[in-house]
């Protein structure tokens, strides 16, 4: 049995929710609101909140290990072919 060649994996589709994810984390990535604060001590506790979270680190590690795990199951249904 032949299978069709698998797309390329730089151009497959991304779902929206994800899409959506990786831009909020850029722009927040480049954005630093509490760099101007005038309130030091406010901002100083904003950084140690943000430094001490790793709420957004494990959402990404599961989703990350949720997509390695769904291509695996996928890769076990599609049947070896000969010679392949």
């Amino acid at each position: 049995m032949n299978l069709p060649a698998l797309p390329n994996v730089a151009n497959a589709k991304l779902p929206a929710t994800y899409e959506a994810a990786k831009f909020a984390l850029e722009k927040c990535s480049k954005l630093d609101e509490c760099m101007d604060w005038a309130n030091k001590a406010e901002a100083l506790a904003s950084y140690a909140k943000q430094a001490g979270d790793q709420s957004l680190r494990k959402m990404a590690d599961r989703i990350q290990a949720r997509a390695i795990n769904r291509c695996g199951e996928l890769l076990k249904k599609i049947t070896p072919s000969k010679g392949g």
